[in-house]
């Protein structure tokens, strides 16, 4: 999963988050 340095915290839950 490729996700921004500053929202690693809402990475780590991609259950409520999805990358875009």
């Amino acid at each position: 999963m490729i996700c921004p340095v500053l929202k690693v915290t809402i990475c780590s839950s991609p259950s409520s988050f999805s990358p875009n």
